[in-house]
């Protein structure tokens, strides 16, 4: 049986350098990490997201315009685009159109 995808596998991507963040395991909790920072390919600090923090927002907006959430891989790339991240911002593009832009100051990870 193949080993089931990260939730966000491929769709979170690094605004400074353009790697995708990769899954990461911090002391039990689930993260993302730029890719190219964790391969030491780039010059990019240490930018991290928890998954939960991304799971929130994206269940917010599905809150707000009424649509059933489920956190799976498969759901999630059906309705996000593209998720961009930099020390300042996080941004969730939707195959929609619409964008989510929330102050990354607020999820430190």
């Amino acid at each position: 049986m193949p080993k089931p995808k990260k939730i966000f596998y491929k769709l979170i991507q690094c605004s400074q350098c353009n790697n995708n963040f990769r899954y990461i395991k911090d002391r039990s909790i689930p993260k993302y990490i730029c890719g190219g920072y964790a391969r030491k390919t780039s010059n990019c600090k240490r930018i991290s997201i928890k998954e939960e923090d991304l799971l929130r927002i994206i269940e917010a907006y599905h809150f707000k315009n009424r649509l059933e959430f489920i956190p799976t891989h498969d759901f999630i790339k059906q309705i996000v685009d593209k998720i961009y991240v930099s020390e300042e911002e996080i941004k969730i593009v939707y195959k929609n159109g619409e964008e989510s832009k929330i102050s990354n100051n607020i999820y430190k990870a």
